[in-house]
Order: structure tokens, then sequence, then C-alpha cells
């Protein structure tokens, strides 16, 4: 056997970063819980997954990433300031003739968000 399979050792070059330095161990269950190590083609295969979506799971690692992210951490203060700011800004109707309109559109006196 050791005629056929011959182990030869990669050659390194300092400096250089590769995407070989890792490489990813895939695993499917069975229904008793067991789990079993099996070739990447044939998990992409068994789950009609490709490439990109394992990538993706191996570079944002679910642990790493908080479960209960608050969605707003503004407070009370700056929100009604950013509120009056935009109260205060100049408005208008909607020019569209409709029965209930209640949209208001802002005035265009500036061209660009610096003269905002």
């Amino acid at each position: 056997m050791s005629s056929i399979c011959k182990r030869k050792q990669r050659k390194r070059c300092a400096g250089t970063s590769s995407r070989r330095e890792s490489s990813a161990e895939l695993y499917l269950f069975d229904g008793k819980g067991n789990r079993y190590r099996v070739y990447k083609r044939m998990f992409l295969n068994s789950l009609c997954l490709g490439e990109r979506v394992i990538k993706k799971w191996i570079l944002y690692n679910d642990d790493d990433v908080p479960k209960n992210v608050p969605k707003n951490n503004m407070k009370d203060k700056p929100r009604r300031q950013v509120r009056r700011f935009f109260d205060s800004l100049p408005k208008l109707e909607s020019h569209y003739c409709r029965k209930d309109t209640s949209r208001l559109y802002l005035e265009p006196l500036w061209t660009s968000k610096s003269q905002l």
C-alpha cells in the first residue's frame, strides 16, 4: 500500500496566506443522533446546497453572533431631536388629485444632502 499512496509534504512560502490552511469537516446525522463524516460532494448533494452556502456557514459561524440583539438602541433624547428636525422641514401635499391624501412630501429647496 505504501507504494501506491505516497505522502508528500507541501512546500509553504513564508508570508503568504492560502485558503488551504484549514479545511472543513462535514457531518450528516442519522435519525438516532449519530453523526457521520462525509465527503463534501456527498454533503452538498444530500442537502441540495451550493458551495457558497457552506463557505458562508464557515465564515459566519452562528456561535459568534448574539441571539437577542435589540433592533433599536437609540435613546429617547436623540430620537426626539431627530423627530423635531424632520418636523421642522417644509412639506407639501401631494400634487395628485386624490379623495383622501395624507402623504406629505418635502419641498425641493435643496439639491443635495449637504445643503440640507
